[in-house]
């Protein structure tokens, strides 16, 4: 019996590779966190002419060829792109998408 036990346990151990299984490749975790930086806030809009004015947080605020937009509920509303005007800390805007609104706060994102 001893015997038929030690047959069973010999034949159910296996033996590791030598070498390591290989990488997969993950995929971005889509539940990491978004970084996002606020920049300014939105204080004209016409949305005829697609221009947006915002004030910055400060004059020497580096901006993203790209902007975001998003209200008190923080639903994005727009996407903005700058343009090169600039008075002390007003900036314009061009809206790509969407259709932002005086009070939004304007964000760079970065993921």
């Amino acid at each position: 019996m001893a015997g038929l036990v030690a047959a069973l346990f010999a034949g159910a151990c296996a033996t590791v590779p030598d070498e390591p299984a290989p990488a997969v490749e993950a995929e971005p975790d889509p539940l990491r966190r978004v970084e996002e930086r606020a920049v300014g806030v939105v204080i004209f809009v016409d949305a005829a002419e697609g221009v947006v004015l915002v004030e910055a947080r400060s004059s020497a605020t580096r901006l993203a060829p790209a902007l975001v937009t998003r209200n008190e509920l923080l639903v994005e509303t727009a996407r903005l792109e700058p343009t090169r005007f600039q008075r002390g800390r007003i900036l314009g805007a061009r809206v790509i998408s969407g259709l932002p609104n005086v009070g939004d706060e304007v964000l760079v994102r970065d993921r």
